[in-house]
């Protein structure tokens, strides 16, 4: 199986937050969805930026695929962010 870097199909740092990502996706999803652009090459982008999408939207997720792209080196910076978003939905 290829491997697959998410935050570069997005066009995101790994730091990115959560808003942000989604941001980059809906701006992304406008310009390929299959219903706006109705080639090939735009569904298989859509399709990867769908996928990509599912994992980093997802801070469970995406904590999951950090430890497997990077190891252990950015655990730390996304428990603080999905920490502070927590703290931030509930306004603590």
């Amino acid at each position: 199986m290829k491997f697959k870097n998410y935050y570069k199909i997005l066009g995101v740092k790994r730091t990115a937050s959560s808003a942000d990502i989604k941001k980059r996706f809906k701006d992304l999803a406008q310009i390929y969805h299959p219903d706006k652009n109705s080639s090939e090459k735009a569904m298989i982008i859509f399709k990867e930026i769908m996928e990509a999408y599912n994992v980093l939207g997802n801070l469970d997720k995406r904590l999951e695929y950090s430890q497997y792209l990077h190891g252990n080196k950015l655990n730390q910076q996304i428990i603080a962010m999905k920490d502070y978003e927590i703290r931030k939905e509930r306004k603590i």
